[in-house]
C-alpha cells in the first residue's frame, strides 16, 4: 500500500472572513428569496437551454449585484440533483451536458478553508474515489455548518483519476491521504482511522450535504450517556424526504431504513431512536471502539454490511446505537457507488449479506421476521407503545404539573417503552417538544395524524394513560373504540370536584359544574382500569363515587438539596413561586400582597418578596408593585433563588391536590409558611416541617418568627429536608411508576 499525508495547509485572512460572510448569508430570508425567485422562473421555450437559464438569471440578479452575489454563492453550495429537481419542477428538462453547464456557471470558488482544530475532538473522514464535484460540494457544507465542535477533516483520495487531486490540493485546513492504488470504500475509510486523532470519530461520505449543527448534535449525544458508542444522523434525500432514521436488521439479514420515503417533519420520524445500525454515510464513532474493533471488519471488502457489522461489534461491547432525530444531512444516495446491485461495488451489498449472516447468525436469532415490519419505536426491543394524552406539551421549567408528566414520560420510557405524548395544545415553544424528542419520546399534537401514524402499528399499543378530566371527556371515548382491550389509565391530576367546590365556597368561578365534576369523576374513574390520584385524601373522595373503582396514588420525584436557612445574612428574604395563568396563585398573590405583606412590613420594614413566574398582565404587576415585591418573572434555574430565601410563603386561598410549590420547598430545604391548602395531601407537622396559618394575621405573625429567629429558622429548615428526602425523592417514584406500569406488560 503505497500513499502520502499532507498536513493542512494553514487558513488565510481571506477563509475567515468568507466563512463567517457565507454563514451569515445562508441564514438570511435573502437567500430563501433568491431560491423562491429561482423556482418561479418559467422560459416559454426549451431550445437552448443553458442561455435561457442564465439569461433569466440574469432578470432578477444582474452582474455585480449583491443579489447576484448571493445566487452565485447559494447555487454553487446546492447539491447537483437537487439542481436537476429545480429544472424538472419548471419544466427544464437538461441533458447532462447542459446541466454540467449550467452547474459550473455560478460554481464556487476553487480555493477555499475549513477553520478546523489541530486539537481536535471530532476527526471526520471522508473517503473519495473520484466525483471531485461531490466531495467539494460536501466541504464546502463543512465549511459553513460545522463551527462549534473542534474537529479536523482527513480526506482519503482513494486513487482518483479525475480532478480530485488537484481540487483538494486547493483546500486548506484539511489533511489529506493519496493513495496510489485503489483500496476501495473500507480499506480507504479504515486508513483514514489510523491517522485520526479526535476522540470521537465521524465518518462522512462524499455525497453529503451536512446541515449546520449536524456534528455537535452527534457529539452531544456521545457525551450524554457513556453507553452510547455510534450515533448517526437522520438522512435525508435532496427532496427533504428521509432516508433513514437509523435502519433495523431482520432476521434473514435484511435490513430496513426507518422512515424510508416520509416527509421529514412527520413526528413518527422525529425523535432520537435506539436501532440496530445507522448507516456509515453520516456517522460518529467513539474512537476507543474503533481501537478495540480495528475499524470495519476487512472481511467486507470493498464495501457494503461493514456499517451493520459495527453496529453488532457495539452491542457486543455493550454499547447502544442511536439514530438522533436533529442532526440533518443530505445524503445523495448511489452518488458514490451507484444504485445497480448487479454491477460495480454495488454488487457486494448482495454478496456481503451472506458474510454478514454467517458471522452473526446467532445474533440474528431473536431479531424480527421480515413480515413483521420495521419497528417505529425509540428502543430496539421495546415493550410496546404507550400512549400518554394530555391538554398541553409538558414544560418542564415551570409547573408542577408539567414536570411530573415530564417525570411519568421518561419513566416509562426508561422501563423499555416507547412513549407518545398526545396534546393538542401546540402554543407551548419547541424547546419543550424537542427536549422530549431528544430522550425518545414521540410527540404528536393532531389527533387524526396520531391515529393515522399507528396504522402499522397498533397492535404494538400497550396501553394509554389520559391525564386530566377534560382531556377524559375529549379522547376516552375515541381511544377507547381505537384500542378496546387496551388497559386505560385515568390520570386526575388533582380532583376537579374538590377545587369546584371550593371555589364556589370562595365565590370564585368555576370552568365546571360541581354536578357535572362529580358526574365525570365517577364515570371515568369507573370506565378506567386504574385511576390516579396525587393525595391519598382524594383517593378516600373519589373512592367514594366509584366504590369498586382501583385507585393508586402517585405525585412527583423531587431532588433533596440540604442547606441551612438559619443565617442572619437571609433576614429579610421571602419567596413566592407559581404559574400565575392558574387562577389560584395569582388569586393567592393577591391576597397576600393586599391583606399579609403591609402587617409584615409594620415589623420589618425592610422586608422583600421575590415573586417568580409567568401568567400576570402588566396591569395587574403594576397593582401590586412596591419595593417590598419583586417580579422575576420566569426563572430557568430556581435553586439560587431558593437558597437566597429566609422563608418560603404558600398563601394559597384554595385548589386541590398535592401542590408542587410546597413540595419544591420542602425539597430545598426551606423554611415555609403555608395555608391548610398549601399544606394538603402531605403528612406534615405544623411547627416542625412548616409553619400554619389561614389568616392574615397569623400568616404575618409566623413569615415575623422565622424572620427573626435564627433557631426556628434552621429547625424548619433541617426538618424540611428530612421529610422531602423520605417522602418525594426520585427513588420511591420511579417504584412507584413500575409497579403502574405493569398493567401494561
Amino acid at each position: 500500500m503505497t500513499f502520502e499525508v499532507i498536513e493542512a495547509k494553514p487558513l488565510l485572512a481571506i477563509d475567515e472572513i468568507e466563512t463567517s460572510r457565507l454563514r451569515a448569508i445562508y441564514q438570511t430570508e435573502s437567500l430563501a428569496n433568491s431560491f423562491a425567485t429561482v423556482k418561479s422562473v418559467k422560459p416559454q421555450m426549451k431550445k437552448n437551454l443553458t442561455k435561457r437559464v442564465v439569461s433569466e438569471v440574469l432578470k432578477f440578479a444582474p452582474r455585480n449585484s449583491s443579489r447576484r452575489e448571493l445566487f452565485r454563492r447559494f447555487w454553487g453550495f446546492v447539491p447537483n440533483s437537487i439542481k436537476l429537481t429545480i429544472l424538472e419542477m419548471n419544466g427544464w428538462v437538461a441533458s447532462s451536458r447542459e446541466h454540467l453547464a449550467i452547474s459550473t456557471s455560478f460554481n464556487l470558488d476553487r480555493g477555499f478553508g475549513l477553520r478546523t482544530s489541530n486539537e481536535p475532538t471530532v476527526s471526520v473522514i471522508i473517503p473519495v474515489h473520484n466525483k471531485y464535484h461531490l466531495t467539494l460540494q460536501c466541504l464546502r457544507a463543512l465549511q459553513v455548518n460545522t463551527d462549534v465542535t473542534p474537529y479536523e477533516v482527513v480526506v482519503v483520495n482513494d486513487a482518483s483519476s479525475d480532478w480530485t487531486k488537484s481540487a483538494l490540493a486547493n483546500i486548506r485546513g484539511i489533511r489529506v491521504i493519496n493513495i496510489q492504488d485503489n483500496l476501495g470504500y473500507l480499506r480507504a475509510t479504515n486508513l483514514g482511522i489510523s491517522v485520526s486523532r479526535g476522540k470521537y470519530t465521524a465518518l462522512l461520505n462524499n455525497d453529503t450535504v451536512p446541515f449546520s449543527g449536524w456534528l455537535d448534535r452527534l457529539v452531544s449525544e456521545l457525551e450524554s450517556d457513556s453507553q452510547i458508542g455510534i450515533a448517526g444522523a437522520k438522512l435525508l434525500y435532496p427532496n427533504m424526504q428521509v432516508q433513514e432514521l437509523g435502519s433495523q436488521i431482520f432476521n434473514d439479514g435484511s435490513g430496513w431504513n426507518l422512515g424510508k420515503y416520509a416527509e421529514h417533519f412527520l413526528p413518527e420520524h422525529s425523535f432520537t431512536r435506539e436501532v440496530d445500525y445507522v448507516s456509515a454515510a453520516a456517522i460518529l464513532v467513539r474512537a476507543d471502539l474503533l481501537a478495540k474493533t480495528s475499524g470495519f471488519d476487512e472481511r467486507y471488502i470493498p464495501a457494503y454490511y461493514e456499517d451493520a457489522d459495527l453496529a453488532m461489534q457495539a452491542r457486543k461491547l455493550g454499547l447502544k446505537v442511536v439514530a438522533v432525530h436533529d442532526s440533518f444531512v443530505i445524503h445523495i444516495e448511489g452518488g458514490s457507488h451507484g444504485s445497480n446491485t448487479n454491477e460495480g461495488v454495488k454488487k457486494y451489498q448482495v454478496l456481503n449479506k451472506a458474510k454478514f449472516m454467517e458471522k452473526w447468525s446467532t445474533e440474528l436469532v431473536s431479531h424480527w421476521e421480515p413480515k413483521e415490519g420495521p419497528r417505529v419505536e425509540s428502543k430496539r426491543n421495546s415493550k410496546g407503545i404507550v400512549l400518554i394524552y394530555d391538554s398541553q406539551i409538558p414544560q418542564s421549567l415551570r409547573d408542577a404539573g408539567s414536570q411530573r408528566a415530564t417525570h411519568i414520560a421518561k419513566h416509562l420510557s426508561d422501563l423499555g417503552f416507547h412513549v407518545i405524548y398526545f396534546a393538542p395544545d401546540k402554543t407551548v415553544s419547541i424547546t419543550d417538544v424537542l427536549r422530549l424528542r431528544d430522550i425518545g419520546i414521540e410527540v404528536q399534537t393532531n389527533h387524526d395524524s396520531l391515529f393515522s401514524s399507528l396504522e402499522n402499528r397498533s397492535n404494538r399499543v400497550r396501553g394509554v394513560w389520559i391525564q386530566r378530566i377534560s382531556v377524559a371527556s375529549t379522547f376516552f371515548g375515541p381511544v377507547r373504540k381505537r384500542f378496546p382491550t387496551a388497559p386505560i389509565i385515568f390520570d386526575t391530576i388533582d380532583l376537579v370536584s374538590s377545587r369546584t367546590r371550593r371555589e364556589k365556597q370562595e365565590g370564585v368561578h368555576s370552568e365546571i359544574s360541581l354536578n357535572e365534576a362529580i358526574a365525570l369523576e365517577r364515570k371515568f374513574t369507573n370506565q378506567a382500569s386504574l385511576t390516579l390520584t396525587v393525595s391519598l385524601e382524594e383517593k378516600s373522595l373519589l373512592q367514594s363515587l366509584a366504590p369498586s373503582a382501583s385507585i393508586e396514588t402517585l405525585w412527583m420525584p423531587f431532588e433533596t438539596n440540604q442547606v441551612s436557612k438559619g443565617k442572619a445574612g437571609l433576614k429579610n428574604t421571602s419567596l413566592f413561586v407559581g404559574n400565575f395563568r392558574h387562577t389560584p396563585n395569582k388569586v393567592s398573590l393577591k391576597w397576600f400582597v393586599k391583606d399579609v405583606l403591609p402587617k409584615i412590613l409594620a415589623k420589618n420594614p425592610d422586608f422583600v418578596l421575590n415573586v417568580i413566574g409567568t401568567g400576570l398582565t402588566p396591569t395587574e404587576i403594576t397593582e401590586m408593585s412596591s419595593k417590598a415585591v419583586n417580579f422575576c418573572g420566569f426563572v430557568d434555574d430556581l435553586a439560587p433563588a431558593y437558597r437566597a430565601a429566609k422563608v418560603v410563603v404558600v398563601p394559597l386561598q384554595y385548589g386541590a391536590g398535592i401542590k408542587g410549590k410546597m413540595c419544591e420547598a420542602l425539597s430545598h430545604s426551606s423554611a415555609v409558611v403555608s395555608t391548610s391548602y398549601g399544606s394538603e395531601g402531605l403528612d406534615l407537622r405544623d411547627g416542625v416541617e412548616y409553619l400554619l396559618a389561614d389568616n392574615a394575621d397569623a400568616f404575618a405573625l409566623q413569615v415575623s418568627r422565622v424572620l427573626i429567629d435564627d433557631e426556628l429558622s434552621g429547625d424548619l429548615s433541617n426538618s424540611a429536608f428530612d421529610y422531602a428526602h423520605a417522602n418525594l425523592s426520585a427513588e420511591s417514584f420511579a417504584q412507584k411508576i413500575k409497579n403502574i406500569a405493569q398493567i401494561f406488560e
